[in-house]
């Protein structure tokens, strides 16, 4: 595997997959989940990751490229329309050789879309490292996504105080 996009993949997956969430690809396959576009074309994802017990699914596309071809917010749209296709709660655009500004991460943050650099990505592998699969929840919670178990929210009393007249 001499190239960087494989390797890059591999990465994130493999980050994902030792974070405990399922992936596709994976350390037991290498093929990528594929999703059909409107008019029927075919389209890879870089990443499937999905945790059915918390009912999260995020995918994610990779890139090494030094500059982009086009402009940033082209690939966002891009990303938000494979979430929806692939009934994702987030996206993962994660660009290794370019620097991106404040004011895109923000733009693709309110599409539902997260991205990391070089430094997130080495900032969660250094996460899991630490904590293995518990990273999962703290991946989870960077992407402002709630899950299954959060959502059963239960008030009980639990102090009752009284009073002598």
């Amino acid at each position: 595997m001499n190239n960087k996009g494989e390797q890059l993949n591999m990465r994130v997956w493999t980050l994902f997959e030792r974070a405990g969430f399922m992936t596709k690809p994976s350390s037991q396959s290498s093929s990528e989940e594929v999703v059909t576009l409107n008019g029927g074309k075919k389209r890879t994802i870089d990443l499937s990751a999905s945790s059915r017990e918390l009912g999260v699914k995020i995918i994610g596309e990779n890139t090494t490229a030094t500059r982009l071809d086009e402009s940033f917010s082209t690939y966002i749209h891009d990303i938000h329309n494979l979430v929806q296709i692939a009934k994702a709660k987030a996206g993962l655009y994660v660009l290794t050789g370019v620097e991106v500004s404040d004011e895109d991460r923000l733009y693709a943050s309110k599409k539902g879309i997260f991205v990391w650099c070089e430094e997130e990505l080495q900032y969660y592998e250094a996460v899991v490292e630490a904590i293995g699969i518990y990273a999962k929840y703290e991946i989870i919670h960077s992407f402002g996504l709630k899950t299954e178990e959060e959502k059963n929210i239960h008030h009980v009393l639990a102090l009752r105080f009284h009073q002598p007249y």
